[in-house]
């Protein structure tokens, strides 16, 4: 059975073949070190990670109580950027009874950056969107009047760029490294350097593309018995939030009962399509709930 979104919505993301039981998933939680964002100081120019991340996907736990411990490893030295890592084997969650529940999740890992800048700096401004397909470049804004970034240099001197490549279309966090692969130019009361040319750095908030989410839940379906009959039920709704505009779920449901009695209708996968027939699961988040096969004596 599919399910074909007719309006645009936002992300998703989807759980792993559910049958268990209530058809819980584990969650899964992206961890990230906290960016560093520092101005140059010749007196001190060597700026290490710390041991702190970007708690924005914890959030929700932390304001209950949970708690977590990490080392973050890496450094920058002098005007540039540089990634941190979260070093292995070294981050555990405590729930707020402060019981190790690192087991409980699953977790998955990126980078973060320490970038140091002097007065040659783009601060870009944060965008953020729900996952619908969509391909979000800053120029499309740019042409639209919206301002997305403000250009800090001394007097006398420009900046400018073509940032007409950058953009995102699945959920996630723009690398801020991408704004380094733009074609860049700085002037000098009018002259275009191109001896001795300073470092700009790109500093703020990156765009951001948000899952989607969905609940979605299997069939429920009660018969009266009939000798030799399996009762199935291929058919599943989605009972709170959208798929994205083209996108389609494909739920495998393999759940039947045999003979009176009533057992959970279950699935064995789901995935989720755009109208390209390319996999878009990681886009959304999905919790995805049995319904009930359920044989009654016959009247």
């Amino acid at each position: 059975m599919e399910v074909t979104g007719s309006e645009a919505q936002g992300p998703i993301v989807i759980g792993g073949g559910g049958g268990g039981g209530d058809g819980k998933i584990t969650p899964k939680i992206v961890l990230k070190p906290l960016n560093i964002e520092q101005k140059y100081d010749p007196s001190n120019p060597t700026v290490y990670a710390k041991n702190v991340l970007d708690d924005s996907t914890l959030a929700d736990y932390l304001a209950q109580g949970y708690t977590y411990e990490v080392e973050v490893s890496g450094l920058q030295t002098g005007i540039g950027y540089s990634k941190t890592r979260i070093v292995e084997q070294t981050f555990v969650f405590y729930d707020k009874f402060g019981t190790d529940v690192t087991d409980e999740f699953i977790w998955e890992f990126e980078t973060g950056l320490i970038t140091i800048y002097d007065d040659f700096y783009v601060e870009i401004y944060g965008f953020e969107f729900t996952y619908d397909g969509t391909l979000y470049r800053y120029v499309d804004y740019e042409a639209l009047g919206v301002p997305w970034y403000e250009i800090h240099c001394p007097k006398d001197y420009t900046i400018s760029f073509d940032a007409s490549e950058i953009g995102m279309r699945d959920a996630g966090i723009l690398d801020m490294s991408t704004f380094y692969s733009m074609p860049i130019t700085i002037t000098y009361k009018g002259e275009v350097m191109t001896e001795n040319v300073p470092k700009v750095m790109f500093i703020g908030e990156p765009m951001r593309i948000s899952k989607r989410h969905i609940v979605v839940v299997t069939g429920s379906t009660t018969a009266e018995y009939v000798e030799g009959r399996i009762l199935t039920d291929d058919s599943f709704e989605i009972v709170k939030g959208e798929l994205g505009e083209g996108d389609k779920l494909v739920i495998d449901i393999n759940g039947k009962q045999e003979g009176v009695g009533e057992s959970q209708n279950k699935y064995e996968q789901a995935f989720i399509e755009n109208e390209d027939g390319e996999v878009v699961t990681g886009n959304y988040e999905v919790s995805i709930k049995c319904g009930i096969l359920k044989v009654v004596e016959s009247t």
